[in-house]
């Protein structure tokens, strides 16, 4: 079991990663920022419900696993490209060098941090103070009060399934013809 909720985030994120560059450029980076937040505050928040109403399943467990693999994905896509509009070009090296360095420090120090939450308050608690977290993140990001350019060329609805193709396609060549990035992915897989 821990395997498998281990796996499937990232499962998630590969094919979410497919999907979201082209979704991302059609779209605002900020909106996207805080509904991520927002989805993922939901489904975090989810599992405390559960738990509280006595209904709490392994597969409650693993699909919130998932989904919030998914929206983080697409929350780390967003990120990049939502920097250059809130820094001058000649910052852009340093921000995201800062990106990179507060991504890492949580990969480092998340887990430790959530264990010691779950040591000291319970588990349904510290999933809740997660859920709480991503709520602030979605808050301070709607202070952002920089303009955004517009987004690329939004397509209909009917041409839609037509763009998510093309956004695969593309996704699956700048991932497996990439000579370092394939081997990467694969070793996810």
């Amino acid at each position: 079991v821990q395997g498998v909720l281990a796996a499937l985030p990232l499962l998630a994120t590969v094919i979410g990663a497919l999907f979201a560059g082209g979704f991302v450029d059609r779209s605002y980076k900020r909106r996207v920022l805080i509904t991520a937040d927002l989805f993922r505050a939901a489904v975090v928040a989810s599992l405390t419900v559960a738990w509280a109403l006595g209904v709490l399943s392994i597969v409650h467990v693993i699909a919130v696993a998932v989904l919030v693999g998914a929206a983080s994905a697409l929350d780390q896509i967003t990120d990049v490209a939502y920097l250059p509009v809130l820094v001058d070009k000649r910052w852009l090296a340093d921000g995201n060098a800062k990106l990179g360095a507060t991504d890492g420090i949580a990969e480092v120090t998340g887990p430790a941090s959530g264990g010691a939450l779950v040591a000291a308050f319970g588990a349904p608690l510290a999933v809740a103070i997660d859920a709480f977290g991503y709520l602030m993140s979605a808050l301070l990001l709607g202070r952002i009060r920089r303009p955004e350019p517009p987004p690329a060329l939004i397509p209909s609805a009917a041409s839609s399934t037509w763009q998510a193709r093309q956004d695969v396609q593309v996704g699956m060549r700048a991932v497996f013809e990439h000579p370092q990035v394939r081997p990467i992915v694969l070793s996810l897989m």
